[in-house]
């Protein structure tokens, strides 16, 4: 259970503020968006095979640059 400790004179906007930004860094509103609409498996499997070869490209890319 995520749960904001309030200061002395903080506000309920300031609050609300920092709670949003905790359930943001949990990943829970990334986790709400996705699960809005069913999505079959293999939606699922094509989306994560899409990520990784993306995020292969990147590091190749980044490696190429620091060796040369």
């Amino acid at each position: 259970m995520t749960e904001v400790k309030l200061k002395r004179n903080m506000t309920v906007e300031q609050a609300l503020r920092k709670l949003r930004k905790i359930l943001d860094r949990e990943g829970v509103f990334e986790e709400l968006r996705e699960r809005r609409y069913y999505q079959p498996p293999s939606v699922k499997r094509r989306k994560a095979q899409k990520i990784a070869k993306w995020a292969t490209k990147k590091q190749a890319e980044e490696d190429s640059l620091w060796n040369s």
